[in-house]
């Protein structure tokens, strides 16, 4: 960043980390509108008169010196720019193999981007793209446990077992539609379990229930409840590796608030240091 003097330009000092979660913090309060995509005329007025008043106030504030609208403007969308990168090469790598441990290149404050302008960063839905389950891994997660919980529950009910005619075969090999009759007096309600599954397929059995059927039924019931358990452990492991993940950004950002922190302190001591000195002059003039 330059600043335009009398006979050529001289380079800016560099933002610090502090003006950087300033800026960001400044612009979440009139986040509303710096980020509205329209672009008539009242909303592009009420932008600039948003980018003055957050302008005044970062110069207020500032520890590098007073920045103009322009620089400001341009610093936020490199952070928007930085953010996004280091989000991208973080997922990247994290599916990497070898090379040693881990090292996120990402921070707090690219979270914290990431997390108020989420619609921007969150891609389109696509069951065909190999990042999917990234993006819904948890989500997945929640809805695997959900299902368990009520189809454990459904199967320790006494009078909860699966009718022959009522297990069908299943189009889609990834899921298994299993439809659980409640008997309730003299009508019945049906309450439907979808169930993810890989490679698994039932066969429509005869409506008479002699005790082969059942015994049949069963079985094919511990086997959609051990795949399950084998799919729910899977994506638990997943879930570890992603929690060990965060607590590396964790751990990072605890050693940067700390760097920050001491940083503060010796300024504060020069600081102190400066004006001691000045006064004593003051004192033996």
């Amino acid at each position: 960043i330059y600043r335009m003097e009398s006979g050529g330009s001289k380079r800016a000092r560099n933002f610090t980390d502090m003006e950087r979660n300033l800026l960001f913090d400044l612009v979440m309060e009139q986040m509303h509108i710096i980020e509205n995509k329209k672009t008539d005329a009242t909303t592009i007025r009420h932008k600039n008169e948003a980018w003055a008043q957050l302008t005044q106030k970062y110069n207020s504030n500032c520890q590098t010196g007073p920045r103009n609208q322009k620089q400001l403007h341009a610093l936020y969308d490199i952070l928007k720019q930085k953010s996004r990168k280091n989000l991208h090469d973080d997922k990247k790598n994290s599916y990497k193999t070898g090379g040693g441990t881990f090292t996120p290149l990402s921070d707090e404050l690219d979270y914290k981007i990431a997390t108020m302008l989420k619609p921007q960063y969150q891609p389109l839905t696509n069951v065909f793209d190999s990042s999917v389950t990234y993006f819904q891994g948890r989500l997945m997660l929640q809805k695997l446990e959900q299902n368990y919980t009520k189809y454990k529950k459904s199967n320790n009910e006494k009078e909860n077992v699966p009718k022959a005619e009522n297990v069908l075969q299943a189009e889609n090999v990834h899921e298994v539609k299993q439809f659980v009759t409640q008997e309730s007096g003299p009508s019945s309600a049906r309450e439907m379990i979808v169930v993810p599954l890989s490679g698994c397929t039932l066969t429509p059995s005869a409506p008479q229930h002699n005790a082969s059927e059942t015994a049949n039924i069963e079985h094919q019931i511990k086997e959609i409840e051990l795949k399950l358990k084998q799919k729910y452990l899977e994506l638990k492991d997943k879930q570890i590796q992603l929690k060990n993940i965060e607590m590396v950004h964790i751990k990072r950002l605890q050693e940067i608030d700390l760097e920050i922190k001491e940083k503060e302190l010796e300024i504060r001591n020069w600081e102190h240091d400066m004006k001691e000195n000045s006064y004593k002059l003051y004192l033996e003039k």
